[in-house]
């Protein structure tokens, strides 16, 4: 896009199964440009996909499984690494899960934070009862 809101270019940096949604547009490896976690909600699988700054799609990052019931709800760096991390939360039982990346779209680990209930969601970077 140019500074005014007009498109200066188009770019197709590729296809993707239909079953994945894409999820959130992050910096995972800290170059610079922004890229894209997938999500397919039937299988659990998910995808990062890291991006050049023309629009192309530099490489594909598997990282990791994790089961359907669980919603990915937000893209934030819980530990200051300098590397997004992945917030998951099973919306049934309350159950939730952090991923802790690397730099490189790997998982590094996965922490048990706690539990709520099913009656509270997550809100921006906050939890709340609804």
């Amino acid at each position: 896009m140019n500074s005014d809101g007009t498109r200066s270019s188009i770019q197709n940096p590729g296809w993707f199964n239909s079953n994945f949604q894409m999820e959130e547009v992050v910096d995972f490896n800290s170059d610079g440009t922004p890229d894209i976690l997938w999500r397919d909600h039937k299988t659990g699988n998910n995808r990062i996909w890291f991006m050049n700054s023309d629009g192309t799609r530099s490489s594909i990052q598997n990282p990791g499984w994790f089961n359907s019931n669980f919603q990915m709800e937000e893209v934030v760096d819980f530990n200051s690494d300098g590397t997004p991390d992945i917030l998951w939360r099973n919306q049934e039982m309350g159950g939730n899960r952090i991923w802790f990346m690397n730099s490189d779209g790997t998982l590094n680990r996965s922490q048990n934070p706690g539990w709520f209930d099913s009656r509270w969601s997550v809100i921006g970077d906050d939890f709340s009862l609804v």
